[in-house]
């Protein structure tokens, strides 16, 4: 009887996070009442707040369900690669192909992007998104200091920093116009894009 109840109990978080998601994609997060999200979830308030305090919370919730997985496996292949140049791209195809397949994730960042007012109860998840650009940048650059000279002859510590940069400004660009307009392959683009920010750099690859 125990067991059931925690399998319902689980049963019903996911259908209320698959129901905000829906909704705050349809209708952006600050016109979702967690009315609205009980609702579609056919569950009671009252159960809502039994899993999630707020918005915030089931917003997270999201996250962690549907982004987190892929964003770990990603970080992994980044980190592991032995080759640094394969590695970010071996890493990009990965995480967008991901994405681009898949109508949670998509629906996800459609959300944050454009349908997320980043205030009140979410002015702290627009801090950790910042926070993680950053991480994202210096994990970037780890991979970069890794390349031999003899693939970039002309690198230094500077434009390590600078491309680093340079790539997550890329990278984020281009999600975002993707996420706008599906227009296109996603992973093309983004690697495409890569490729021109490393050969401008000065990379040698194929």
């Amino acid at each position: 009887m125990a067991r059931k109840t925690k399998e319902e109990a689980e049963l019903t978080r996911k259908k209320l996070i698959k129901s905000a998601l829906l909704l705050f994609s349809e209708q952006g997060v600050a016109h979702t009442t967690i009315t609205d999200i009980a609702k579609k979830a056919e569950v009671t308030k009252g159960a809502f707040y039994w899993h999630f305090k707020n918005r915030l919370e089931v917003f997270d919730a999201i996250i962690d369900e549907y982004s987190t997985p892929i964003e770990d496996q990603a970080d992994a292949m980044l980190k592991e690669g032995q080759d640094p140049v394969e590695s970010i791209f071996n890493t990009v195809e990965f995480f967008f192909s991901k994405v681009e397949s898949s109508p949670e994730l998509i629906a996800l960042y459609d959300v944050s992007y454009f349908k997320c007012e980043y205030t009140d109860e979410f002015a702290s998840r627009l801090k950790f998104e910042q926070e993680q650009l950053l991480k994202t940048k210096d994990d970037f650059a780890k991979v970069l200091a890794k390349v031999e000279a003899s693939v970039w002859p002309n690198k230094s510590d500077d434009l390590i920093e600078q491309i680093s940069m340079s790539m997550v400004d890329m990278i984020l660009g281009t999600f975002m116009r993707w996420i706008g307009s599906r227009r296109g392959s996603l992973t093309s683009q983004v690697r495409d894009s890569m490729a021109i920010v490393l050969k401008g750099a000065g990379i040698k690859f194929n």
